[in-house]
């Protein structure tokens, strides 16, 4: 790909960062989040969880405010098929 995805693992200011594969600028996608876990990439957008928040969050990958794509982690299982998440554990995943 064309960008390297990450985050900085904080409990209440965690970060979801990215940079081009070619080197450059660090870019912040998501600030705020609760203790990230886990990180997944499709085609227009980061995944990842939050681990206190109980949530698997997404941003698109040219930034913005995250929402909130299912309200529980235990809630993923209502998602389509085809639809990427993390699980609680951190690992990244396909409904």
């Amino acid at each position: 790909g064309a960008n390297v995805y990450w985050m900085n693992d904080d409990d209440a200011n965690g970060q979801i960062m990215r940079v081009p594969t070619s080197g450059g600028t660090f870019v912040e996608l998501a600030r705020g989040q609760k203790d990230p876990e886990g990180i997944a990439v499709d085609g227009t957008s980061v995944y990842w969880t939050s681990y206190y928040g109980n949530q698997i969050m997404k941003v698109p990958m040219g930034g913005g405010t995250p929402p909130v794509q299912v309200n529980r982690v235990e809630d993923a299982l209502k998602l389509p098929k085809g639809t990427p998440f993390v699980d609680p554990y951190g690992v990244p995943r396909v409904r």
